[in-house]
């Protein structure tokens, strides 16, 4: 995937909604599939999305008629605990949307979002 695509792969948190919101592009990235699972690294301070089965932990239905032309459908994730938790340990703005870029990993078929600038770490 080349870096002008990159630029195009965001979740945003929204924290009064309590919603993951999730661009059309990162699910393009991983191969259109039918569920991702949301996974945290505490010690990297990153999420990471990635296709998985409908059976995985964490693992959330994509919208079948995200990708249909002429369709205003997002892909929003709710969890009132989650979101809240990733606001609350990384002292984001909780009224704001709080948008992250990410960068698609080939071997791990996962976009992965930093959550803290290399200064913040």
């Amino acid at each position: 995937m080349d870096k002008e695509q990159n630029r195009k792969l965001t979740i945003s948190l929204l924290g009064k909604e309590h919603v993951i919101s999730v661009s059309r592009d990162v699910v393009r990235a991983l191969g259109k599939p039918d569920y991702i699972r949301i996974l945290k690294n505490p010690l990297l301070h990153t999420l990471a999305l990635q296709a998985c089965d409908e059976k995985e932990l964490l693992s959330f239905k994509v919208p079948e008629r995200l990708f249909e032309k002429g369709n205003s459908a997002h892909f929003r994730i709710y969890s009132y605990s989650f979101v809240g938790e990733i606001i609350s340990e990384y002292h984001l703005d909780y009224g704001s949307r709080c948008t992250f870029v990410g960068n698609y990993l080939e071997e791990h078929n996962a976009v992965v979002f930093p959550l803290m600038s290399e200064e913040e770490k």
